[in-house]
C-alpha cells in the first residue's frame, strides 16, 4: 500500500470575490479534525426491535381469538368489543360506515396484540367518511387494507393518538384528494403524549394532491414522539398545489423543536414526491434518515430545525428533472455521510448539499432558521449534478449567520453536465480536506478551483445496474482518504460494507466487487415486497449488477429495432455462479433459462408498441435472487433525414427507418400533409420531393409502420419549407433621436434625389400612412437588393390608371445589365364614394421567369411633364425570391 504524505487541514472564509485560506500548523491537522467532529449523541440503531415490531411480517400468536367481519357495521361492534389477543380479519369489500372506526383504550402486549387485517390483501377497502382512530391503545397492528377515504377535512387514514409499540403494515393508502381543497389532511397521523416506539412500513402512499404529509410524526406540547420507525414504503405521486406543507413526511413541528424524535426513517423509496420544497422536513432531533431513494423528487431532505441528525446510505436519483435536490441543513451536531447525489437539477434550495444561512446564531427562537454549526460532510458522491454543493445559501441582511465549525471531507464531486461543482457567497467557517473534484464538458469548478482541500483528479467512474456511477479499478479515490480521525466515525460505506484502514474517497468502498445494493426499486419496498435479506459480501448472495440494452439508440426517442438484454451479476458467500434468469417486459414472460445469456435474448423484434415499457428481470441460484426493473422507450419508426423542424429548401430528401426487422413488416407508408408519398411492404429508399411545388411554412411529414404481428407505430415531425426570401417595404419616413443621430427605416439600397415622404391625409390614400412622391427633373427611380427575384408587388396611387405607361421595372442581371420586366395591373380600385378625380389604387405585379443571376430590383417612374396634382405616389413594396 503506499506511503501517504502528511495532510494538511485547510480552514478557508469564501468570499464572492475573495478566497482567504488559513493553513494549520503542521501536526495539528489530526487535533482540528476531532475538535471539528459532531458528538454522537444518538445511537444508529435506536429503536425498539420486539417480537412484534421487528420482523418483516407480523404472526399472530398461535391462541388468538380470530374475529371475521363481512360488513363495516359488523367491523364497528367488533371494534367495540376488542380485547388483546383478538385478529379481526376483514372480508373482501368495502367498508363505510359515515365516521371513524375506533379502537380505544386496547392496551395489548407483545405477546397478545390486537390485529386488525385484511383476509386478502388489498380487497378490503376503508371508504367513505371511515377511517381508523387508535386512541389510548398499546401492540395495536393496521394490516393489508386499502384506504380510499373521501376528501374530507377532519379525515386522516390512521391516526395513532397517545398510542404505543403499534404498526401499520402492508397497507395500500390512495385517499382521494382535490387540490381544490386548501385544508391540511395528514394521511397517517401519530401524536399525543407516549406516541411512542410505532413502526409504519411495508405500505404504499400514492396520489397526494391535497396539503399535508403521507406520515406526519408529532407529539404533545412539549415532547415530539419517539422512536417511531417508517420503514420499507413506497411513497410515490406527491403533485405541489403550490402551497407549503406537502411534505411526504413530517418528523416533529416548531414548538417540539428542542426535544429529540430518535425516528428511523430507512429503505424507502420517494418517487416523483414534489409536493414542495422540502420531501422531509425535520423538525427535532436525534433522527436517523438511512438507506432509501429519492428518485426524480422536487425539493430536498431538510433539517429545518432540531440538532444531532443523521443523513447516510441515501441515493438521490434525479435522472434530470426540474428542481430535483438532496439534501438542505441548518441547526447544529448533523452527520450527513454516504450518500449519492446524481443527475439533480436543483439549484439554491434544492442544490443536491445546500448549507444554509440563518437569521439565528444561537437558536434562541424556534420558528428562526438555525445556524449550521459543528456539520460532518464526509464521504458523500456528486455526480453530474446541475448544483453539488451551495455553501451559504438565503444569506442576506434578514439571514447573516453563515456555516462555521464544519468539516467536508473525503467527498468525490463530479459532473460533466451544465452547472457548478461548488458555490459560494458570504465568509463561512469551513474546513475541507481530502475531497477529489472534476468537471469537464459543460461543468464548471466554481469555487472548489480555490480550495486546496480538495484534489483536482478524474475519478475514473463506472455506470452500474440503476443508473448509479461508481469508481472503477484504478480510480484515484480508492485507499486515498484523508484523516484517521474521521475514519472512526465512518466505518462503512453506502452499501454497509466496512471500510479497510485506508478507506476511499466518497460514498462507494471499492473491494473488488460492483455496486452491490444500489438504488431501491419498487418490488423492494411496499406491500408486495419480500422479506428483506441482510447485506454482507460474506452472506449468501446474487446480485445484478448490469441491467441494459445494446442496439440502435441513435435519436433519443427510444430503441427504433431489436435489442440485446444485457445482464450481469455476482454472487457472494460461496453461492455457486450458476443461475437462472427469467424476462418479463410489462409483466408478460419473454425469457427464462440460463442466466449467462450465452444465447443473446432479444426483444422488439415487431411485438412491442411504440412507448414506455418496463423489462423485469429476476434471477435466482441456491436459494437467492435479485430483481431488477430497467424503464425503457421504443420507437419503431422514425426518419433519418430530414431532422425535425429543419429548414430545407429545393429538394427535400426523406429517409425512412423502421425498427422491425424486414421479415415481420406487414407495411409501411410515408405521409406529406397527409398526402402518400409512399406505400408497401418494404422499407423504402430515399424519396425526394422538389420543395418548390410546396407552399413556404411548415409541412407535416409522417411514417406508419404496422408488423405482421400487428403492432403498429408512428411518427410525425414538423419539416419547414423556406425556398424564398421576401422583403416588404412601406416607404417609411427616418425617425430623429436626436443626440443618438437619425434611423433610416427604408429598405432601398439606392434611390434618386427627387423622392420625398408623405404621411398626410392617409384617408385618401386607403389608409396608407407612409407614401413617397417623385419630384425633381428627369425618371426618378427606387432600387432595392433582391437576388434571386421572382415576384415584385409595387402599390401605386393615381389620380388615372393611365400613370402605368410611365412606370419602368427593371432587374439588374450580373452586376451590369439591367433587364427590363413586363408587368400587369392586377388592381385598380377607388375608395369607396370617391369622385372621379379622386386617388385610384394601382396593383401592379411582375413576374421573373428566369431569376438565377438576377440581384436588385428597381422601379422607374417618368414625371416630367406632370402637375403637381397629378403626381402619383408609392404606397408599398412586396419583394420576393429565391434563397
Amino acid at each position: 500500500m503506499p506511503v501517504k504524505a502528511p495532510q494538511r487541514t485547510i480552514t478557508f472564509a469564501i468570499l464572492s470575490i475573495l478566497i482567504s485560506l488559513v493553513v494549520t500548523a503542521p501536526g495539528g491537522a489530526q487535533a482540528l479534525t476531532r475538535s471539528l467532529l459532531p458528538e454522537r449523541r444518538v445511537a444508529a440503531g435506536a429503536w425498539d426491535y420486539d417480537t412484534l415490531l421487528g420482523p418483516d411480517r407480523v404472526t399472530a400468536p398461535q391462541d388468538a381469538i380470530h374475529v371475521v367481519v363481512h360488513d363495516a357495521h359488523s367491523l364497528q361492534q367488533a371494534l367495540a368489543a376488542a380485547a388483546p389477543g383478538q385478529v379481526i380479519e376483514l372480508a373482501d369489500g368495502e367498508y363505510d360506515v359515515g365516521e371513524p372506526f375506533r379502537i380505544h383504550g386496547v392496551r395489548g402486549r407483545e405477546a397478545a396484540p390486537l390485529i386488525v387485517r385484511a383476509q386478502n390483501q388489498g380487497k378490503a377497502v376503508i371508504a367513505g367518511d371511515s377511517w381508523f382512530m387508535v386512541q389510548d391503545s398499546s401492540y395495536i397492528v393496521i394490516e393489508g387494507l386499502t384506504f380510499v377515504t373521501d376528501d374530507d377535512t377532519r379525515s386522516h387514514a390512521v391516526r395513532l393518538q397517545s398510542t404505543d409499540h403499534s404498526r401499520v403494515t402492508r397497507n395500500h393508502f390512495a385517499l382521494t384528494e382535490s387540490p381544490a381543497n386548501f385544508t391540511s389532511r395528514h394521511w397517517v397521523y401519530i401524536a399525543g403524549t407516549g406516541a411512542d416506539y410505532n413502526r409504519i412500513d411495508h405500505n404504499l402512499f400514492e396520489r397526494k394532491r391535497r396539503i399535508g404529509n403521507f406520515v406526519s410524526i408529532n407529539g404533545d406540547d412539549v415532547q415530539v414522539a419517539q422512536h417511531t420507525r417508517v420503514d420499507r414504503n413506497h411513497f410515490r405521486d406527491v403533485r405541489s398545489v403550490n402551497h407549503n406543507g406537502m411534505e411526504a413526511i413530517r418528523i416533529g413541528s416548531s414548538v417540539v423543536t428542542r426535544s429529540h424524535a430518535f425516528t428511523v426513517i430507512e429503505h424507502n423509496l420517494f418517487e416523483q414526491c414534489s409536493g414542495e420544497v422540502e420531501i422531509i422536513t425535520v423538525k427535532s432531533g436525534g433522527n436517523h434518515i438511512r438507506y432509501n431513494t429519492f428518485l426524480e423528487s422536487e425539493g430536498a431532505l431538510t433539517f429545518r430545525h432540531g440538532n444531532d441528525n443523521h443523513a447516510y446510505g441515501n441515493f438521490f436519483i434525479g435522472n434530470n428533472k426540474p428542481n430535483t435536490g438532496g439534501i438542505r441543513v441548518y441547526g447544529r451536531g448533523h452527520f450527513i455521510y454516504n450518500n449519492h447525489f446524481e443527475g439533480l437539477e436543483g439549484i439554491g434550495a434544492t442544490s443536491a448539499l445546500v448549507l444554509g444561512s440563518a437569521d439565528n446564531g444561537y437558536q434562541e427562537k424556534v420558528l428562526d432558521y438555525w445556524q449550521v454549526d459543528r456539520v460532518l460532510v464526509a464521504f458523500n458522491t456528486f455526480v453530474n449534478n446541475r448544483s453539488a454543493i451551495e455553501i451559504g445559501w438565503g444569506w442576506g441582511q434578514d439571514r447573516p449567520f453563515t456555516p462555521k465549525n464544519t468539516l467536508i471531507a473525503n467527498n468525490l464531486i463530479f459532473s460533466e453536465s451544465p452547472g457548478t461543482l461548488l458555490s459560494a457567497g458570504p465568509p463561512a467557517d469551513i474546513t475541507w480536506t481530502g475531497n477529489i473534484v472534476y468537471a469537464r464538458g459543460g461543468a464548471q469548478l466554481g469555487h472548489a478551483q480555490e480550495i486546496q482541500g480538495a484534489r483536482v483528479l478524474d475519478p475514473l467512474l463506472r455506470d452500474q445496474a440503476w443508473g448509479a456511477h461508481v469508481p472503477a479499478a484504478g480510480a484515484p479515490g480508492i485507499d486515498s482518504a484523508r484523516e484517521t480521525a474521521l475514519f472512526e466515525v465512518v466505518r462503512v460505506d453506502i452499501e454497509g460494507k466496512p471500510r479497510d484502514d485506508h478507506p476511499d474517497v466518497g460514498a462507494f468502498e471499492y473491494r473488488g466487487y460492483p455496486l452491490l445494493r444500489g438504488p431501491l426499486v419498487a418490488s423492494e419496498v411496499g406491500p408486495n415486497a419480500a422479506d428483506a435479506q441482510p447485506f454482507s459480501l460474506d452472506e449468501p448472495g446474487v446480485h445484478i449488477t448490469e441491467l441494459s440494452l445494446s442496439g440502435v439508440n441513435d435519436d433519443g426517442r427510444g430503441w427504433r429495432g431489436p435489442a440485446g438484454v444485457v445482464l450481469k451479476y455476482v454472487t457472494t458467500g460461496g453461492v455457486p455462479p450458476d443461475a437462472t434468469l427469467r424476462l418479463l417486459i410489462d409483466d408478460v414472460k419473454v425469457y427464462q433459462g440460463d442466466a449467462d445469456l450465452s444465447v443473446p435474448v432479444v426483444i422488439n423484434q415487431g411485438e412491442l408498441e411504440d412507448g414506455r415499457h418496463t423489462l423485469s428481470a429476476a434471477v435466482e441460484t441456491a436459494g437467492t435472487r435479485d430483481e431488477r426493473t430497467l424503464q425503457f422507450s421504443v420507437a419503431n419508426v422514425g426518419f433519418k433525414s430530414p431532422a425535425p423542424e429543419r429548414y430545407v429548401q429545393g429538394d427535400l430528401r426523406i429517409e425512412p427507418f423502421v425498427g422491425y426487422p424486414s421479415e415481420t413488416l406487414h407495411s409501411l407508408r410515408i405521409t406529406l400533409d397527409d398526402r402518400t408519398l409512399y406505400q408497401g411492404a418494404t422499407a423504402s429508399g430515399e424519396l425526394v420531393v422538389d420543395t418548390l411545388q410546396l407552399n413556404d411554412g411548415p409541412h407535416r411529414l409522417a411514417a406508419f409502420a404496422r408488423s405482421l404481428e400487428g403492432v403498429t407505430a408512428r411518427h410525425e415531425i414538423v419539416v419547414n419549407v423556406d425556398n424564398y426570401w421576401e422583403k416588404s417595404d412601406s416607404l417609411q419616413p427616418p425617425v430623429d433621436w436626436g443626440l443618438l443621430g437619425v434611423m433610416e427605416r427604408l429598405l432601398t439600397s439606392s434611390k434618386s434625389d427627387g423622392w420625398r415622404h408623405e404621411t398626410s391625409s392617409p384617408e385618401l390614400f386607403f389608409d396608407d400612412g407612409d407614401r413617397m412622391t417623385p419630384g425633381g427633373t428627369g425618371p426618378q427611380y427606387l432600387v432595392w437588393e433582391a437576388p434571386n427575384l421572382t415576384n415584385a408587388v409595387i402599390t401605386l396611387y393615381a389620380r388615372s390608371g393611365n400613370i402605368t405607361e410611365r412606370v419602368q421595372l427593371d432587374v439588374l442581371r450580373n452586376g451590369s445589365d439591367w433587364e427590363g420586366l413586363e408587368f400587369e395591373v392586377r388592381e385598380s380600385v377607388k375608395a369607396n364614394g370617391a369622385a372621379e378625380q379622386d386617388w385610384q389604387r394601382l396593383t401592379l405585379v411582375a413576374d421573373v421567369i428566369e431569376s438565377a443571376g438576377a440581384s436588385h430590383f428597381r422601379f422607374t417612374i417618368r414625371t416630367d411633364d406632370l402637375a403637381a396634382d397629378e403626381m402619383p405616389r408609392v404606397g408599398h413594396v412586396e419583394l420576393r425570391g429565391l434563397h
